[in-house]
């Protein structure tokens, strides 16, 4: 009923044809990032023998409703692109989720097509380098907060510090890394995946002994 009397007097930028499919929304840019939570339960043999709480989760199925005439959907707990539906200038996403299951969905207008690394291909000990990472439609950085995760290791396979998960703010990110003295010398890789579309990357950096 409390539906019925909002329907005219709220549009809904994101909405769950299951009601047991709880939606938020957040946005950065032109980007929307959709968050899906399944709260469908039953009774199970814990405390719901009471009839007062139910405990037990449920599968559920839905469609969400996006109101924007396109976009790219990103399930960036899967790390995969979505298909999408088109319907009235509107955007519907079929999902299927287990019990107590949730989805973080991406919407972009333009789609993840590369990430680079920007270093040097050299460097000494005890000195400081920047590693600049962009994630791009091909051409250009992305208008949106996209998650990164990046592995920095030595020569020996060993991961350093700074290794971890990062977010590329407008596509891009920058990480100032500090070699230290006592470095091992060789060739160390920095590798990066960004968790959209799992597309990965990677650059070197040979460490030589300072005076070399």
């Amino acid at each position: 009923k409390l539906r019925t009397w909002l329907d005219p007097k709220y549009s809904r930028v994101v909405d769950s044809s299951n009601p047991d499919v709880v939606t938020r929304r957040r946005t950065c840019g032109t980007t929307d990032y959709v968050f899906a939570v399944n709260d469908h339960r039953e009774f199970g043999s814990y405390v719901g023998g009471y009839g007062m709480v139910m405990d037990d989760g449920l599968p559920s199925a839905t469609n969400i409703h996006l109101s924007r005439n396109s976009g790219y959907v990103y399930d960036l707990v899967d790390g995969r692109e979505l298909p999408t539906e088109s319907e009235a200038d509107a955007l519907l996403v079929p999902l299927q989720l287990g019990p107590c299951q949730g989805r973080v969905l991406m919407i972009t207008d333009r789609p993840v097509r590369d990430i680079s690394i920007q270093a040097p291909s050299t460097a000494t000990h005890a000195e400081a380098i920047r590693i600049a990472i962009e994630v791009t439609d091909g051409n250009s950085p992305l208008d949106a907060v996209i998650p990164v995760q990046v592995e920095i290791v030595d020569p020996e396979g060993r991961t350093a510090e700074f290794s971890g998960s990062y977010a590329a703010k407008n596509g891009q990110l920058t990480i100032p890394f500090d070699f230290a003295s006592n470095d091992r010398i060789g060739v160390w890789e920095i590798r990066a995946q960004e968790l959209a579309s799992r597309r990965s990357t990677s650059a070197y950096v040979r460490l030589q002994a300072t005076g070399n």
